[in-house]
């Protein structure tokens, strides 16, 4: 299965397909949606051949803002972080796939979006955990913190988070946590982990080694009430 952390060294850095960890949390009655980092677009094409729904994009890159202009009802070539978006609280989800990790501050994106939100409405978000067993791995043993082309330690990406940051940050911007699940990434069948399945390694060992074998976690949020936009 594919998942949110599939990446190429050809062409563009993230492959143009779906991404299917991110697809399996949507809830299945948003019907308007806010794609932030849309890329060119897979993912919400995906969904609108899945059912009918409304999805409006949003890509700094304006190469793939361009492609995914085909493939969604609207497309806004811009960066979330400083742009003024012309949007009010009327979608049901909004979705961050591999976003948040590359902005400066996530925090103040992370609570500008839950106002686009409408009462109730959801927020669906991947990102990558710092605490996976290769950079632990690297720190303890090599002592280096090495960016790379690609995956967790991507020199692209200006924040790092493990499982507590992420649901410090959604929760102390006004959202409750529904679910977070951990994506290994793994080829083998026995560790690998999905949004919708645990690997038996996973279910053997009682969840004692998720932490450190999530190369990321896919969340979904609920928007709660009580918090100034």
């Amino acid at each position: 299965m594919r998942n949110t952390a599939e990446k190429t060294k050809v062409g563009d850095k993230y492959r143009d397909t779906p991404k299917d960890d991110i697809l399996a949390l949507i809830p299945g009655d948003a019907v308007r949606i806010l794609d932030v980092g849309c890329g060119a677009g897979a993912t919400g094409r995906e969904l609108k051949l899945r059912r009918s729904c409304e999805i409006v994009g949003v890509e700094i890159d304006a190469g793939r803002a361009a492609r995914a202009e085909s493939r969604l009802d609207k497309v806004l070539h811009a960066d979330v972080e400083t742009a003024d978006l012309p949007f009010e609280a009327t979608f049901d989800c909004v979705v961050c796939a591999d976003v948040l990790e590359h902005l400066r501050d996530p925090w103040a994106v992370v609570r500008k979006l839950r106002g686009y939100l409408r009462p109730g409405g959801s927020l669906v978000a991947g990102l990558p955990n710092v605490r996976h067993w290769r950079v632990l791995k690297s720190l303890v043993v090599s002592g280096t913190w090495a960016y790379e082309d690609s995956g967790v330690l991507d020199r692209d990406h200006l924040r790092f988070f493990a499982r507590k940051d992420i649901i410090r940050m959604f929760e102390e911007a006004g959202f409750t946590t529904e679910r977070l699940a951990a994506v290994s990434g793994s080829r083998s069948r026995f560790f690998r982990m999905t949004a919708e399945k645990r690997s038996p390694f996973d279910v053997l060992t009682g969840g004692l080694f998720r932490n450190i074998l999530a190369l990321q976690y896919v969340a979904s949020f609920r928007k709660a009430g009580g918090f100034a936009e």
